[in-house]
């Protein structure tokens, strides 16, 4: 296996998402975004189920480990105790100045997307199952592909929408479920000189 050591910072990533539920095609054709089915990358060509976030300003991955301490004693008989790591729990944050359908869902408790219908208030969920995916660029090569990632998880909101003179800073948090069909993927083209 070989090594990928990334020189720059990381900068620019571009982030979607597919909701399950969103289905593709029709008739024999269909397929419904889900847990067992994830659909392809987007690209300009065939977005597909997945909807742009806007431009990302922030983007990274976060872990929460969760510990216990155990208490016994030793073979010797001496008192101990030992803190252990029982599980660990992932999250990926991202930010975006775009005001999208999602975030005024999840800032108004919606149960669909907001669009030209009236919705009523407070009768959804506070999170989102979705996959999402997203490209990471290095900052020393104009903007390089360096590698995607696709995850799935439960989009929540870490700050609702508020009127305000300034511009809007949409926050999003993911909590990662763990998912055979998602993967991290180095980008083909990217080198390392």
């Amino acid at each position: 296996m070989s090594r990928i050591i990334i020189p720059g910072l990381i900068i620019g990533s571009l982030v979607h998402i597919a909701k399950f539920g969103a289905a593709i095609g029709t008739g024999d054709q269909a397929k419904t975004v889900s847990a067992d089915w994830l659909p392809v990358p987007p690209t300009d060509e065939a977005p597909g189920p997945w909807l742009y976030m806007g431009k990302i300003r922030t983007s990274n991955p976060q872990i929460e480990p969760k510990t216990s301490e155990i208490e016994g004693t030793n073979k010797g008989g001496t008192y101990e105790t030992e803190e252990m790591l029982l599980t660990t729990k992932r999250k990926f944050l991202f930010s975006s100045n775009y005001i999208t359908p999602e975030f005024l869902q999840l800032s108004f408790g919606l149960r669909e997307d907001w669009g030209t219908e009236q919705v009523v208030f407070d009768s959804g969920s506070p999170q989102i199952d979705v996959y999402v995916y997203t490209e990471w660029t290095d900052a020393y090569r104009d903007g390089a592909k360096i590698m995607s990632a696709c995850m799935q998880g439960r989009l929540r909101l870490v700050n609702p929408a508020k009127a305000a003179s300034d511009p809007a800073l949409a926050e999003f948090e993911l909590s990662v479920v763990h998912n055979q069909l998602c993967k991290l993927t180095p980008d083909a083209d990217y080198s390392v000189v």
